[in-house]
């Protein structure tokens, strides 16, 4: 026999050459096992925990995000009715000033006109005045008036609507 085939004899010496037994292996593994499960069991708890979490967070942004949509569109509409409105000021702006500058111009228009209108009654009355001044003339030396007689009718009858007219300008 040589030395390796020789026995232990003291219970330390045995335990230096016995194999350990399976069971004192597979208790630490389970236990580390169990720790790990326990672990998982936490993490994955902590998971859904977050999970639910991050779902209510994305249903909140969802929202926000409708909420914000929703502004938007009503800010466009309200742009729109806003440009809308200026738009419409702007052309009623127009539609006011525009009468105001026709009426200042028809205005002077009508004061040019009166004034030439008064020049041509002065040179009527003139004319009238010395019309009838020929006539007193001519009936004063005996000459006939038959010749300005039919000029004179055209003449009265103008005079008269001068003098119409000139009554109206100036009740106006």
């Amino acid at each position: 026999m040589t030395e390796l085939d020789e026995k232990p004899q003291t219970p330390e010496e045995r335990h230096l050459f016995t194999r350990p037994h399976k069971s004192d292996l597979v208790t630490p593994t389970l236990n580390h096992l169990n720790l790990a499960t326990q672990d998982l069991d936490k993490v994955l708890k902590l998971a859904f925990a977050h999970e639910e979490e991050y779902a209510k967070l994305r249903e909140a942004i969802e929202t926000k995000s409708d909420e914000i949509k929703k502004m938007t569109k009503e800010k466009e509409k309200l742009r729109k009715d806003h440009d809308a409105e200026v738009e419409e000021n702007a052309l009623l702006q127009e539609t006011i000033t525009r009468p105001r500058e026709t009426v200042a111009q028809k205005n002077k228009e009508v004061e040019h006109q009166k004034v030439h209108c008064e020049i041509a009654f002065e040179m009527w009355d003139k004319a009238s005045k010395t019309v009838d001044q020929l006539k007193l003339d001519m009936t004063a030396k005996g000459e006939t008036i038959a010749p300005l007689q039919v000029k004179g009718r055209k003449f009265e009858q103008g005079k008269k609507s001068y003098s119409m007219m000139k009554e109206a300008l100036g009740d106006s």
